[in-house]
């Protein structure tokens, strides 16, 4: 993928409905735009993002 062009909406997608809502009642929607903007704050800083795959989750929240 060429630099600069970030394909988030796969990424975006699955998150999990709770964390986009609830983000969305405090005034930070979490949307594909603003993923793309933090995946590549992240990458040029040199900070790299990198794919987890995880059996379970106990994220809460």
């Amino acid at each position: 993928m060429p630099a600069g062009l970030l394909a988030v909406h796969a990424l975006h997608g699955p998150l999990p409905a709770a964390l986009k809502d609830r983000r969305a009642r405090i005034g930070m929607p979490l949307t594909p735009a603003w993923l793309r903007y933090h995946l590549l704050q992240r990458a040029e800083a040199g900070e790299g993002v990198a794919e987890v795959r995880v059996a379970s989750c106990s994220w809460n929240p």
